[in-house]
């Protein structure tokens, strides 16, 4: 039977009940008519009335199961076109439930929609799973198997699931060359047989019209597996036009870590390609620079770091030499200065840069809870303290507690010595463990409050709050943050003093080797040129122990600890810009695709980068309903 037929059929029995369904019938409408305002509601463009429709129908009893999945089906449409992810993919949820393999095409679609909604969701594994099934539910014609197979590919990657992304890449990639070589075969000359012969052995040397961003990332994925030479001949296929700015950024930004040779050739590739754009340069652009410049400045490229800075000066990327984030606040220019804070750390000037009075207050709060913090983070007891060695085999290097793990060198930045970090929170959320969370009452419940709705750093992308300790003979070189809407406070809970120091510095202070950012670098003093130091912009200062410190790490800053001896240790806190108004802040969630709740992939995000590249793409949505047949369509 039909589903057009199952309706009607549920419809004239309905009608077709006694005196006490007539008279309960006076206080809600007809079935038909609901499903008819539902649809006509959703046609119009009223999700939020359709929603309210297709619950009233679902609340009636005695609904078929068939029919009820239908009605969950177009519901979970309507709240996708709302926006309201998780409950749309609670309706396809339950639309799958009453489908078998003999629903064939409707199964597919519903696991597409599921998979859909789990992208928005930043859900990668779920997504995987229901394209996957999606794919499996129902034969589809090859061009639908290719764009279904890149989703489940790009769900895979984002997923950490390389292998199983490699196996979604490779199926994809050889249907598609296989149509690309079947297309130029027709097109070739038949009048000779060597010619046809010829023609049947083609080989494709590009990527396919369409699929370039596709065999980008199936090129990050065997990169990612370590297969560096059939990343690259996978990744030669990609065009260098001035249209492929978008897919050698993607595949430089995200290997930018793992693969960075690699990843240098392609950010080269991008900014060539976006020489010839006439627009504004774009946010991707500008963090294509931002990593190029690192990559220049890791392998002591100095020359190509300074023409590089100099090349996006001039084209417009930056507008500040000192200041050069992967992310500068399109919609409104934000006060830019390297110190919040003056050198005699008085926190009251806050208040006159900031009339909302957050960032004193949480410069206050952190000073205010010095002594706890120092206690709960630096620990004095030889009992709880954990050396660990740090490069050049010392056994005298940064310290914790024990069972709780230490990043090292999230930014990539330590050209000397150690620096390691105990993080509480990466991207605006938690990713210390909540039992690890109890051996920090104090920090824990300061965190929590500038985390909390309408706090400091609520839902802050990029906001970072971590133990940072600088092990003794380190030096960070100069970088930049990845985007100027945040503020970074700094509170000194351990800062070693200087009764070992020779006078003549660790070779840092004024040394400009490895210093490929820099174009203004200051001289530094001889006062500078000893002990513990953060230089932001071109004022280099002392950290001192109670005394928080704030600045815009947008800005170039570079960081010593010159002593031999001692570890330096400060509590670091992101948090919003001040001249952000809530308004702005939602935009730069949306730059960012933030997602406020934690998802298995953010336990993962770098603490200091750029805007991620989308490499998971939803398939065209065909779903369209018809006037009076919404619920036949499955």
């Amino acid at each position: 039977m039909g589903m057009m037929n199952l309706i009607i059929v549920w419809l004239i029995l309905v009608s077709a009940c006694g005196q006490s369904t007539i008279q309960q019938r006076k206080s809600v409408k007809n079935p038909r008519e609901i499903l008819g305002a539902a649809d006509a509601a959703a046609d119009a463009g009223d999700h939020l009335t359709a929603i309210e429709q297709y619950k009233n129908v679902l609340a009636l009893s005695g609904l078929p199961q068939m029919l009820k999945s239908a009605v969950q089906f177009n519901l979970g449409l309507s709240l996708k076109a709302s926006s309201q992810w998780e409950l749309a993919r609670l309706a396809f949820n339950a639309a799958l439930v009453p489908m078998t393999a003999a629903d064939g095409n409707r199964l597919s679609d519903a696991h597409r929609q599921v998979a859909e909604a789990s992208v928005a969701l930043q859900d990668w594994s779920v997504a995987a799973d229901h394209f996957a099934a999606a794919l499996e539910a129902f034969p589809m014609p090859t061009n639908e198997a290719i764009l279904l197979l890149q989703s489940l590919g790009a769900a895979r990657l984002n997923a950490g699931e390389h292998e199983l992304a490699l196996r979604a890449y490779e199926e994809a990639a050889t249907k598609a060359e296989a149509l690309e070589k079947g297309s130029q075969k027709s097109s070739a000359p038949k009048r000779k047989s060597d010619e046809a012969r010829e023609a049947a052995s083609v080989v494709v040397t590009e990527a396919p019209q369409g699929l370039s961003q596709m065999y980008a990332e199936w090129g990050v994925t065997l990169a990612l597996l370590g297969r560096l030479e059939e990343a690259n001949e996978v990744l030669s296929k990609l065009p260098e036009s001035s249209s492929s700015v978008g897919v050698h950024s993607f595949v430089g930004l995200r290997l930018y870590e793992s693969a960075p040779v690699l990843a240098m050739r392609h950010l080269e590739l991008a900014i060539a390609a976006g020489e010839s754009m006439s627009e504004a340069p774009s946010v991707v652009l500008r963090a294509v620079y931002d990593r190029l410049i690192r990559i220049y400045a890791s392998t002591g490229s100095q020359e190509k770091s300074a023409a590089l800075v100099a090349k996006a000066l001039a084209f417009g990327i930056w507008q500040h030499t000192d200041q050069r984030p992967g992310y500068l606040y399109p919609k409104k220019a934000l006060t830019a200065k390297p110190w919040w804070s003056d050198e005699s750390h008085d926190l009251d000037i806050l208040m006159l840069l900031d009339p909302t009075g957050a960032l004193w207050r949480t410069a206050s709060d952190l000073a205010g809870n010095f002594t706890t913090l120092r206690r709960e983070l630096v620990p004095e007891t030889a009992d709880n303290l954990v050396s660990v060695p740090f490069i050049g085999g010392s056994t005298d290097g940064a310290r914790t507690l024990p069972s709780v793990e230490l990043a090292s060198d999230v930014e990539h930045v330590a050209d000397q010595g150690k620096w390691t970090q105990l993080e509480f929170v990466q991207n605006g959320l938690w990713v210390l463990p909540l039992n690890a969370r109890d051996r920090y009452p104090t920090t824990t419940a300061l965190l929590e409050g500038l985390l909390a709705p309408g706090g400091a750093a609520d839902a802050l992308p990029k906001g970072s709050m971590l133990l940072s300790l600088l092990a003794p003979g380190t030096h960070l070189r100069p970088h930049c943050g990845p985007t100027n809407h945040r503020l970074r406070l700094h509170l000194p809970l351990g800062v070693p003093t200087n009764d070992n120091h020779d006078g003549s510095g660790s070779g840092r202070g004024d040394d400009n080797s490895g210093d490929s950012y820099s174009t203004t670098r200051p001289q530094a003093t001889h006062l500078e040129q000893e002990g513990t130091r953060l230089r932001v912009g071109n004022t280099t200062r002392a950290w001192r122990e109670g005394e928080v410190a704030v600045f815009d790490d947008s800005f170039e800053h570079e960081a010593w600890n010159d002593n031999l001896h001692g570890v330096r240790s400060v509590l670091l806190v992101d948090v919003w810009h001040p001249e952000l108004t809530e308004g702005d802040r939602e935009a730069v969630r949306r730059d960012f695709a933030y997602v406020r709740s934690p998802r298995p992939s953010d336990e993962t995000a770098s603490a200091d980068g750029t805007i991620a590249l989308p490499t998971a793409r939803k398939p065209p949505n065909k779903k369209t309903r018809k006037k009076g047949s919404s619920t036949s369509e499955l």
